[in-house]
């Protein structure tokens, strides 16, 4: 019996796609990332490079430029900086910050689409007043109640709240 062709998905979105590609599809990089790719790859940046400057996975970053034949530029001096939303090139401050975003927009662009991208810090544990439940919360140090039922129930003394 000889081997049989793999199955292709029929009226979907990955019509003539073999079951094995789905995941690449899913994972597919925007025209934006594109873009930013083509740009800091001519610039000189390595795989590693443009993908933790744009957030995405270095096997992403490798296949497309593979697969549009990318070649990279003259590598870029020590200390150069990208955008981390569109990949132009940022200049020096003269305060000696090292800037991420070339702007606000792109800056708040990026955290909005990368929530996941930021370093969160601020979580304290607590014991709630009223329940005497542990729980955690973030940004807020003083915080004394798990939730606003518990809040009204001590502060008020009553059954209320949900």
């Amino acid at each position: 019996m000889g081997r049989r062709p793999s199955k292709l998905v029929s009226d979907s979105p990955w019509q003539g796609l073999a079951f094995g590609s789905r995941k690449r599809l899913l994972m597919a990089l925007d025209e934006r990332e594109k873009q930013a790719i083509t740009r800091l790859r001519a610039d000189g940046l390595g795989y590693k490079a443009i993908a933790s400057t744009l957030n995405v996975s270095r096997d992403q970053v490798r296949a497309f430029t593979t697969r549009h034949g990318i070649a990279a530029g003259p590598r870029p001096e020590d200390g150069a900086r990208w955008c981390r939303w569109c990949g132009s090139r940022l200049p020096e401050r003269s305060d000696g910050k090292k800037p991420r975003f070339c702007c606000t927009e792109h800056r708040r662009l990026f955290w909005r689409s990368h929530p996941e991208a930021g370093v969160r810090k601020a979580f304290y544990q607590f014991t709630c007043v009223n329940c005497g439940t542990q729980f955690e919360a973030y940004g807020n140090a003083t915080r004394k109640y798990c939730s606003h039922a518990c809040y009204i129930r001590h502060r008020f003394n009553t059954r209320g709240g949900k």
